[in-house]
């Protein structure tokens, strides 16, 4: 359990001692995330928009 411990308080140790590395890299997983995220939604607009031109012109 102690060995346990450890291991943790020495990542943690290491996190804060590269906070902006760590900082940067949630920043791009964040971003990286939300483009994955609007993207779907970007082409389910796109989508839509065509099957109601189809569906309006006879």
């Amino acid at each position: 359990m102690q060995r346990l411990i450890d291991l943790i308080l020495l990542a943690i140790e290491r996190l804060w001692q590269h906070r902006m590395l760590v900082f940067w890299t949630l920043v791009g997983l964040s971003a990286a995330t939300t483009l994955a995220l609007s993207l779907t939604l970007y082409v389910d607009a796109v989508n839509t928009n065509l099957l109601t031109d189809s569906l309006s012109d006879p």
